[in-house]
């Protein structure tokens, strides 16, 4: 069952099948470099790391490819734990997942670059989403020049700050709210997307996937056009 405060941070977390699905159709060479913005309990960065053993990536260098984000400590944790079991329950040291707000990690990391970005970002209200955290992602928007209102959800910058982070011809493979398709508050973000990327996918889901979410969404998977 999903809590109170699960919902309120936006806390529904992706099914293994699609997470693992999204990460074969997003690292395609053991060369890829990967980012979760929003790990969660770190299912996308399982598959991740799957996905690149699959490939021949060794142990030790999966570190230099593979970064996650997350808020809550005690998830950043979860995930990371979850991570080194697969190495035969090893204690490798392996810490894939850092503690951070996305948006502070975003002012100091904005010259990184990655070949695939990856995620399901939370679902918050603007009014629901707290300081400094929310002023630092419309500051992000407007730098894109998008203009955010008070109906703009977490997902949203969530999307600029990734599609921002992404090298020429780099991938976005996220799990988004319905919404992308139907509200006014995400027209501009859906000229923005259709200005960044080419070969756009949206893969819409005949139920819901979240338990207790009340919540439509669809597969967003595109190539980044720059």
């Amino acid at each position: 069952m999903i809590s109170d405060f699960e919902k309120l941070r936006g806390g529904y977390y992706t099914p293994s099948k699609i997470a693992e699905w999204i990460c074969n159709w997003a690292i395609r060479i053991k060369e890829d470099r990967i980012l979760e913005p929003s790990c969660g309990d770190g299912v996308f960065l399982e598959f991740a790391v799957r996905r690149f053993i699959s490939l021949g990536v060794k142990p030790a260098d999966l570190m230099k490819q593979i970064c996650g984000i997350e808020l809550i400590a005690d998830e950043s944790n979860k995930t990371n734990k979850r991570i080194n079991v697969i190495f035969d329950n090893k204690k490798t040291g392996f810490e894939f997942c850092k503690t951070a707000d996305f948006f502070n990690w975003y002012e100091n990391n904005q010259s990184q670059q990655f070949s695939c970005i990856v995620g399901n970002p939370p679902f918050v209200r603007y009014q629901n989403f707290p300081e400094p955290s929310r002023s630092k992602a419309m500051d992000l928007m407007k730098k894109v020049g998008l203009k955010p209102n008070k109906l703009t959800n977490t997902w949203v910058p969530f999307v600029v700050g990734a599609t921002e982070l992404l090298q020429p011809n780099g991938r976005l493979a996220f799990v988004l709210p319905a919404e992308l398709l139907q509200v006014s508050y995400a027209q501009q973000l859906r000229s923005y997307l259709v200005d960044n990327f080419k070969n756009l996918k949206i893969l819409t889901c005949n139920e819901l996937l979240f338990e207790g979410a009340e919540q439509e969404v669809v597969l967003f998977l595109a190539d980044y056009k720059h």
